[in-house]
């Protein structure tokens, strides 16, 4: 082989190498940015907001694989029938594990609900519904948060 053909071997070799790298690095950047409190936040809203809307199937999917895979996640429209009062939910706080990668955070969602004289909620004097507070802990299973139930 030439000299001049070792060297256009060399060259094509190193842009080849360059384009994978850059696109290695796009990827990179495409990743969640976000902090785990925020993830976590966002999931535990969602998993809420889904049970507002009495779509049990959606908020299942927010649960860990494990729960979703035995027999008590059958029991799992029956154990969320009161969400069908709930009118509206907010996260209040996400608090994670210390440490650069935590594997499970804590996170406390009110609740605000239509139903007046509720056991746990009531309406004010103003008439505005009083939250009920419900704290769950969120664990991550292969790079992904799901509420943990036993």
């Amino acid at each position: 082989m030439s000299r001049v053909g070792t060297y256009g071997s060399s060259k094509l070799l190193l842009l080849v190498f360059s384009c994978l790298l850059s696109m290695g690095m796009v990827g990179c950047a495409a990743l969640d940015q976000r902090t785990p409190e925020e993830q976590v936040e966002q999931r535990a809203v969602e998993q809420a907001q889904a049970l507002v809307d009495q779509d049990y199937e959606t908020a299942l999917g927010y649960v860990a694989p494990s729960f979703q895979e035995g027999p008590q996640a059958r029991l799992y429209k029956a154990k969320f029938s009161g969400s069908a009062f709930w009118i509206r939910v907010e996260a209040r706080w996400v608090r994670c594990e210390e440490g650069p990668e935590p594997e499970s955070c804590s996170v406390r969602i009110w609740i605000f609900n239509n139903m007046p004289m509720s056991n746990r909620g009531y309406s004010s004097a103003r008439g505005s519904s009083v939250p009920i507070s419900w704290d769950t802990t969120w664990i991550k299973v292969e790079n992904e948060w799901y509420q943990y139930l036993d």
